[in-house]
């Protein structure tokens, strides 16, 4: 398990390959009818990330999603998309994209807060683009 690393680039062109490890990571779950679900994924190593795919089967017009950066003791530390619409036509939904890593130390949780309005349960899969940092 690295943790305590200190290689922490600050845009992707900047990766060098001896100093990370392609760690990508999928989360499934299944949101409730008409409430707030929490999707997590503990980080097992520090990481970078670089984005991720959101998929959401049976979402409903209004429902919406959260992402957070979630500490074991202090909770939320950042939040970085708020409110996103999705889209009920479609399971891949489209997220924003960012052009320079992030970087989430071991213990961290990522986490997906579903917002559901609808009168079904919302199937939900995460994958997460993150590269181990091994130094």
């Amino acid at each position: 398990m690295a943790s305590n690393t200190t290689y922490n680039p600050q845009n992707i062109r900047d990766f060098e390959k001896s100093k990370i490890s392609k760690d990508a990571r999928g989360v499934l779950g299944t949101a409730a009818a008409g409430g707030t679900t929490n999707i997590d994924l503990v980080m097992g190593n520090d990481v970078l990330i670089t984005g991720g795919v959101f998929l959401a089967q049976g979402a409903a017009w209004g429902d919406t999603v959260d992402f957070q950066v979630v500490h074991p003791q202090a909770g939320v530390v950042a939040q970085f998309i708020t409110a996103w619409c999705l889209d009920p036509t479609s399971v891949m939904q489209q997220l924003p994209t960012a052009s320079y890593p992030a970087k989430l130390a071991t213990g961290l949780t990522l986490r997906v807060v579903y917002h559901s309005i609808g009168g079904t349960a919302v199937d939900v899969g995460v994958n997460y683009n993150l590269e181990r940092v091994l130094v």
